[in-house]
């Protein structure tokens, strides 16, 4: 079997060469801008399997994360873009990679998370991943009977406000078995930051008075024209039933036909009770203690679960 270097790459070297493996083995292409976006930030930690002569065969991607796992707040790592060039699929890669990349990350973190695709759950098994239930999807198709307004007033995020929905997300999140915390630094890279041509973000605050109660970010998808809540988040239900208005209002005004979400919102009972229902689609769930492959000691609970789309960086 060929020897190949499993290391981390820095990011002002090879970057080129890693992404022209990524097009290789993706068959795609993205812009630039989309490139430096994903693979440029400090947040996405790059690692490859190279041969003797310096060619990236594959590649293995851990999105750093501030999470609350069980009610403590920690490092965490979703795990993204992992692939095989053409020529090197023989070699076991995807496993010996990825077991290499998360022993690298031990000691900083004790939770990775991925959303793998249906094809690669079996290699992740082999890696050591934990397969959890698959995440269904809350769907709402009718908007014009809607109830009165809650007492508060939804209006397009200032960014000056970021400091405070950070502070409202790390509330928030201590009382959750897994919750991503939206800090300053992560929201802008995940939504202010991104470049976009297929689709607009749509970001809105709820307030009381003066107070920051509570915040959703929207996406259109043009190519389906769905409206896809990749993040919600408030102090309290009253609040949510609000955003929720806002958002079927939004998708009324906007000849939208669609809104879904993953069914793993901390606010799924009001959203059911909103008239939202659970869809056919699906997503997969995996999760890993990257210095203890297997069993993991404490899972979180899925009932207390707040994972949005907006936490999965691929979507």
């Amino acid at each position: 079997m060929s020897e190949f270097i499993y290391r981390e790459l820095s990011k002002q070297s090879q970057l080129h060469d890693f992404i022209d493996a990524w097009e290789r083995a993706f068959d795609r292409q993205l812009n630039r801008e989309a490139y430096s976006w994903l693979f440029g930030s400090s947040l996405n930690r790059i690692y490859v399997a190279e041969t003797a002569s310096s060619e990236i065969a594959a590649g293995y991607c851990l999105l750093k994360h501030i999470a609350s796992v069980n009610t403590a707040v920690s490092t965490t790592y979703l795990c993204n873009n992992v692939f095989t060039t053409p020529g090197y699929r023989t070699h076991n890669l995807f496993v010996r990679l990825g077991k290499a990349s998360l022993k690298d990350i031990e000691g900083d973190g004790n939770l990775a998370l991925g959303i793998p695709n249906r094809l690669s759950i079996p290699g992740h098994r082999r890696v050591g991943w934990t397969i959890y239930e698959r995440i269904g999807f809350l769907q709402k198709t009718t908007f014009k009977l809607l109830a009165p307004d809650a007492d508060i007033f939804v209006q397009e995020l200032d960014v000056k406000d970021l400091e405070e929905l950070e502070k409202l997300s790390f509330s928030l999140s201590l009382c959750r078995s897994f919750s991503v915390v939206k800090t300053v630094e992560y929201f802008r890279w995940r939504f202010l930051e991104r470049p976009l041509t297929d689709r607009k973000y749509y970001i809105f605050v709820a307030k009381n008075r003066r107070n920051l109660e509570g915040y959703m970010v929207l996406s259109h998808y043009y190519k389906t024209n769905r409206l896809h809540v990749l993040d919600i988040d408030a102090r309290h239900g009253s609040i949510i039933k609000g955003l929720i208005l806002a958002m079927c209002r939004f998708a009324d005004k906007n000849n939208i036909p669609i809104i879904n979400l993953w069914e793993t919102t901390a606010w799924r009972s009001i959203f059911i009770q909103m008239g939202f229902s659970i869809g056919d689609e699906y997503s997969n769930l995996i999760f890993i203690e990257p210095y203890k492959p297997g069993d993991i000691a404490a899972l979180p609970e899925r009932n207390e679960f707040n994972l949005v789309l907006g936490d999965n960086d691929v979507f």
